[in-house]
């Protein structure tokens, strides 16, 4: 594999589910098997922390199969655990870890978070991973957007030098697709009272209607949050109401959203699939 050339694929992704599919395949390449996007909440009270705790995307399917729901619910199992019983233990490691900029690298036994999630691991397959190589996203507040890559192996120099240029290709690749979204979708117009939605607006007010949170909404979705509240003003705007929770139901009558699942619509049906991912 010449990783330049695969690391330059990454500029060639359109959407955020795309970006993370092509750098799961890039780190698969140089052992890093387990790929995954959370919220990891900054310090503060458990129930704060709980609620800022949100996973967002991983390959699970693609590394542990018919095991990827169980491994899930592991995971989660393990930080309600942490966040109830190892909270004076593990908030040291989350000030320290919510202060990096950059990659941090870490072994199962370096905190109670990577220890209990280790056990967890362990329940669901044999050979769990045992080393992680964390690289900040983006922030907020109270919470972090971290990727996390982690391998199965004695992680290596030429692993971790591999991992530390995917992970600097990823974050500007990022960048440069946010950029793009606020360059192509936020456009100066006038909505008409009343004229059909567009295909954005329809798709950020769908993943509202299912609970997700304005930060949430816009990851998911590949756009800045400032973008996608751009979308949900022109929504309201368009269908001549004045709160967000207005333009929710009102679009929800009028294209069918199912609650339950955000890809599916009376709009989706007639359109075809939404290019986005949960």
């Amino acid at each position: 594999m010449n990783l330049n050339v695969e690391l330059l694929q990454l500029y060639r992704c359109t959407h955020l589910v795309d970006l993370l599919n092509r750098a799961s395949q890039i780190f698969g390449h140089v052992d890093f098997k387990h790929l995954s996007l959370d919220w990891i909440p900054g310090p503060a009270i458990p129930h704060i922390m709980q609620e800022n705790l949100s996973p967002v995307w991983d390959n699970y399917e693609d590394s542990v199969g018919s095991k990827a729901d169980d491994l899930r619910a592991a995971l989660g199992a393990s930080w309600e655990a942490i966040l109830k019983s190892d909270i004076a233990e593990t908030r040291p490691f989350l000030e320290w870890q919510f202060a990096q900029g950059g990659m941090i690298c870490a072994t199962h036994n370096a905190s109670p978070v990577f220890e209990r999630q280790h056990r967890a691991i362990s329940s669901v397959q044999d050979d769990p991973w045992t080393e992680f190589l964390s690289h900040t996203i983006c922030r907020e507040r109270d919470r972090v957007l971290l990727l996390t890559a982690k391998t199965q192996s004695a992680m290596s120099q030429a692993m971790y030098d591999s991992a530390s240029v995917i992970f600097d290709t990823f974050v500007a690749a990022y960048r440069y697709l946010h950029s793009q979204s606020i360059t192509i979708e936020v456009k100066p117009v006038q909505p008409s009272l009343n004229s059909p939605l567009s295909r954005r607006e329809i798709e950020c007010l769908q993943w509202l209607a299912v609970g997700k949170t304005i930060s949430e909404a816009a990851c998911i979705l590949g756009i800045s949050e400032r973008t996608l509240r751009f979308h949900v003003t022109n929504a309201r705007n368009r269908l001549g109401v004045s709160t967000t929770m207005q333009a929710v139901v009102a679009a929800a009558l009028r294209y069918g959203f199912d609650p339950n699942d955000p890809r599916r619509s009376l709009y989706t049906a007639s359109r075809g699939k939404l290019n986005s991912f949960a």
